[in-house]
């Protein structure tokens, strides 16, 4: 009995470990939102582990079907691409709406970003620490590459005088700060370039 419950607790531990619902094409996918068919890409085990390490190219699709079900790829969850030191190479599909933080910490080969998203997505912060932004290119549609340099004249810069003052609460201020943040990561790309740019391989 007492080796049943000992075999019982380590499978339980060992499928604790699985931090996604499915994979598909080498991506693991969590489930975030099963009736409007919502899924975001994770990780395979812990953030860690380096799940994705040995993949230099990653495109993150704009859907994905799964046991007859297409679900919508929204989101990039926290830390799923950390560690991963031979990438170097993304392409963020149209209808990625969020990249969570710590996504891509110390990818420090990444080199290109391709988003085909025609507005930016939120960043949560820090996305890519580690990372130098300088020398990555990002390649965008054509004619919404001010909408990427200048994504900041959307935020309220976090006025501390207010916070100071009691105009506005420590939550309220922390909150407006994270995503002034997230949003200035697009703004330490120096190399913004159109997709249509592109080199053929």
């Amino acid at each position: 009995m007492k080796k049943l419950v000992t075999s019982l607790l380590l499978i339980s531990n060992v499928v604790g470990l699985w931090a996604y619902d499915f994979v598909s094409d080498g991506l693991y996918y969590d489930i975030i939102d099963q009736e409007e068919h919502i899924v975001a890409v994770t990780y395979q085990t812990s953030y860690w582990a380096n799940n994705y390490l040995g993949r230099t190219d990653v495109c993150i699709p704009s859907s994905v079907c799964y046991n007859d079900t297409c679900y919508s790829v929204t989101t990039i969850e926290c830390c799923a691409f950390a560690g991963c030191r031979t990438l170097k190479s993304i392409v963020l599909s149209c209808g990625l709406e969020r990249v969570k933080a710590r996504a891509f910490n110390r990818c420090t080969n990444l080199r290109t970003i391709i988003c085909e998203t025609l507005e930016p997505p939120i960043l949560e912060y820090p996305t890519f620490e580690g990372v130098k932004l300088t020398k990555v290119k990002l390649y965008v549609p054509e004619g919404y590459i001010n909408g990427y340099k200048n994504i900041l004249n959307h935020y309220d810069i976090p006025d501390r005088e207010a916070l100071e003052e009691g105009c506005i609460s420590q939550e309220d201020y922390n909150e407006l700060l994270i995503d002034y943040l997230g949003a200035s990561q697009w703004q330490a790309f120096k190399q913004v370039l159109p997709i249509e740019t592109l080199p053929i391989e």
